[in-house]
């Protein structure tokens, strides 16, 4: 009888590519958006309190806003989403006022969710894809 191998393989959870030295952290996961997508990366020190990580600065990538990054995502500072494009507010009594202004604050705040739920998403399947593998001899297994 023929064994047929995987060709795949699939790495679930809790720490398995860390232990395997793929640079996984998600630190790096921050400093990848602050090199490339910027928009992103501001999004988390503005409305989630997340702290500007500097690579030089081992103790920045350890922060626990970092080290933590799914259950910081629940807080998001939504007051602070609004405060910032509280312009786009309706204002019925101003002089410029027209019935297309009461969903621009909308179309705003939209933006934002989807940048941070589907391109945040995309974003992340792109930095996993870059990751560099190390050499297989210095794998353990």
């Amino acid at each position: 009888m023929k064994v047929k191998h995987p060709t795949t393989l699939y790495i679930i959870g809790n720490g398995f590519d860390l232990h395997h030295k793929l640079d996984t952290w998600y630190s790096t996961f921050g400093l990848f958006l602050r090199d490339n997508h910027s928009d992103i990366y501001d999004y988390f020190l503005k409305y989630f309190g997340f702290p500007d990580l500097d690579e030089d600065d081992p103790e920045s990538l350890k922060d626990p806003l970092w080290s933590q990054f799914e259950a910081n995502l629940a807080t998001l500072d939504i007051e602070e989403v609004l405060d910032e494009h509280a312009e786009y507010s309706a204002n019925p009594g101003s002089d410029d006022f027209s019935d297309g202004d009461w969903d621009t604050i909308a179309v705003y705040v939209s933006q934002i969710r989807d940048d941070l739920t589907i391109k945040m998403l995309d974003l992340f399947k792109e930095f996993i894809l870059k990751v560099e593998y190390p050499d297989e001899s210095n794998l353990r297994f």
